[in-house]
């Protein structure tokens, strides 16, 4: 704003300054044109005042010394004057022309007069005239500094002109986006005004939705105490699932321990095949040397006492791995009655889970919940065919063992 009144005022001077400064010129020119054509026409006039006061004294002086000669010529007597008609004529003329030449001296005086007044009234004139040139003359010289400063203005005003143009160009930049929101404006007055009837009628809808307002805020506490029983039931669950989780684990530790009585239990086998082979053994060194005993009991006594001490030895190891066995086949049934108990348990909860969780559970959870499961089924099916398994390995064993303990008996 502070620049757009500068360029305003720097505008102003520049243009008072040009017409000055023409208005100068053009008086100037009109002025010493004028003053040259009236001193022109003033010499002129002094010229011919000059002449005329010339010829007017010459005629005057000539019309005196013929008005002299005339007063200087004798006095004709009246009888000789009156006698000569021819003199009479004269002298009525040279009257008539001493008259004309009277009038016309007092004419000419008169004029002289009007002359040295005009003459003077002139010279005054001119006096003015040389005065009005002196200052004229000192005028040129102001003009002259006038015109020096206005040429400095002149490029100030070119400067500013500059700026000008460049605020102009602001100016018009600044109009496009008066315009511009001039134009947002009535938009959003027009927008104001429908946004005004919207909401007249929104509050006249407004007053009819409060009662509806009322009935949903009550619907609302009644959905907050379902959503704080649902939020309880889910913490529920949340403790449910981990429990779970540790139950899939604990299930995983048992397919492990299950592996590792399997491979405990080949080994038995494996030794319990060892032993029915050194139990064969014995039978057949038994045999003969229950023959050889009738001939040799009484040399022999010792050897057979040390033999079946032997025998004794080893029936008593087979009894010792026997217990064991089916020590270790006792804890197989009840870890299988109790895997039985936590499946039956883990299938209770996982339907209690979806009857209660067919809101919160996703369907991409449920399906891995339901992989999850199917795997575990699928894992302790086998963990329950591998104890099937050896409970029959174990009957197996039991039957060697007590066919073996009879035959040691024996």
């Amino acid at each position: 704003e502070q620049l757009h009144q500068e360029k305003l005022h720097f505008e102003r001077r520049a243009a008072e300054y040009k017409d000055a400064m023409e208005q100068i010129a053009a008086e100037k020119q009109q002025m010493a044109s004028h003053y040259q054509s009236y001193v022109d026409s003033v010499s002129q006039q002094l010229e011919t005042y000059k002449t005329k006061l010339t010829e007017m004294s010459e005629i005057k002086e000539s019309l005196e010394k013929k008005l002299q000669q005339s007063l200087d010529k004798p006095v004709l007597p009246a009888v000789q004057v009156c006698g000569d008609p021819e003199s009479k004529a004269k002298l009525e003329q040279y009257e008539q022309e001493l008259a004309t030449l009277k009038a016309t001296c007092e004419t000419q005086a008169t004029d002289n007069r009007q002359l040295s007044d005009l003459l003077t009234e002139r010279e005054a004139q001119a006096e003015e005239l040389a005065a009005a040139l002196e200052r004229l003359r000192e005028d040129h010289v102001e003009s002259s500094r006038l015109l020096e400063a206005i040429q400095s203005e002149k490029v100030a005003a070119s400067r500013a002109l500059s700026q000008n143009r460049e605020l102009k160009r602001q100016l018009e930049e600044m109009q496009d986006v008066f315009v511009k929101l001039s134009n947002d404006k009535l938009e959003l007055t027009e927008q104001l005004q429908k946004e005004q009837h919207v909401t007249k009628e929104l509050g006249e809808r407004l007053g009819q939705q409060e009662e509806e307002l009322r009935e949903l805020r009550d619907q609302l506490a009644t959905k907050e105490g379902q959503v704080q029983g649902l939020e309880q039931l889910s913490s529920r669950e949340h403790y449910q699932q981990s429990q779970l989780a540790d139950r899939v684990r604990h299930y995983q530790a048992q397919c492990q321990l299950t592996e590792i009585l399997q491979q405990e239990l080949a080994q038995a086998q494996a030794r319990t095949n060892a032993l029915v082979t050194q139990n064969s053994d014995l039978r057949k060194a038994l045999a003969e040397k229950a023959q050889m005993a009738v001939d040799v009991q009484e040399k022999d006594s010792s050897k057979v006492h040390d033999l079946v001490a032997s025998l004794s030895a080893s029936v008593q190891q087979l009894e010792l791995e026997r217990d064991q066995l089916v020590h270790q086949l006792d804890e197989q049934r009840t870890q299988r009655e109790s895997l039985q108990d936590q499946l039956f348990e883990f299938k209770k909860t996982e339907e209690e889970l979806l009857s209660h969780e067919q809101e919160e559970v996703t369907r991409e959870g449920y399906a891995k919940l339901k992989r999850a499961m199917q795997q575990l089924e699928d894992r302790f099916k086998a963990t329950m065919e591998q104890i099937a398994n050896l409970s029959d390995q174990k009957q197996q064993l039991e039957h060697l063992v007590t066919q073996l303990q009879g035959e040691t008996d024996t």
